[in-house]
């Protein structure tokens, strides 16, 4: 028993956690992700729009049945791309950067829930925040709303920091990452 309570006292949970997150994450996304043909009709679309920009060397603007296509932001694009030059042209590579950001959203929700309340409740909320049905199945698609929310989580995070009463100890690191997670939010989902 004594084992237990040391394995989740803060101190482990503050040096452990994020990659025990990490890899709960990763079993609960990654498995059978290359076995799931692309559903839907927005995870299709993103994958053969980047597929089609990749066969016309095109970074900027996105094609789908060659035609334009402007209905989203260029960042899913541009990280599907990433994912499609490691690993291949499938839908595990397609739904790799959802899994990433989703990754991403779960740290940042661990992070704010130590700062503002206490590691171990930081810790419950973003394992909480796995077995939700919208994390889950977003976390594991091809769309780009899971980088978008986890720029959000990360730009709320940094204004905290900025905000807070204290004042924060590096001002330029919080503005920047502030700044940057709105960048790239919009570029993510932003209005087109």
């Amino acid at each position: 028993m004594q084992q237990g309570t040391r394995m989740l006292s803060d101190d482990w949970l503050k040096r452990y956690a994020p990659y025990l997150l990490a890899a709960i994450a990763l079993l609960i996304l990654l498995p059978a992700n290359h076995l799931i043909p692309l559903i839907d009709r927005d995870e299709p679309r993103f994958a053969q729009a980047t597929r089609e920009m990749i066969q016309r060397g095109e970074w900027i603007v996105p094609y789908f049945n060659n035609q334009y296509r402007f209905d989203k932001p260029i960042l899913i694009y541009w990280m599907m791309r990433a994912a499609y030059a490691v690993f291949g042209v499938n839908e595990f590579a397609a739904r790799l950067p959802s899994v990433l950001s989703t990754i991403l959203f779960v740290l940042v929700v661990f992070h704010m829930g130590s700062r503002w309340f206490s590691v171990r409740a930081g810790f419950f909320a973003a394992v909480g925040l796995l077995t939700c049905a919208q994390v889950l199945m977003h976390g594991r698609s091809a769309v780009a709303d899971m980088p978008m929310v986890a720029m959000v989580a990360l730009a709320q995070y940094a204004l905290y920091e900025l905000m807070h009463d204290e004042g924060p100890r590096y001002p330029r690191k919080w503005f920047w990452l502030f700044y940057g997670a709105l960048g790239l939010g919009f570029l993510a989902k932003g209005p087109v």
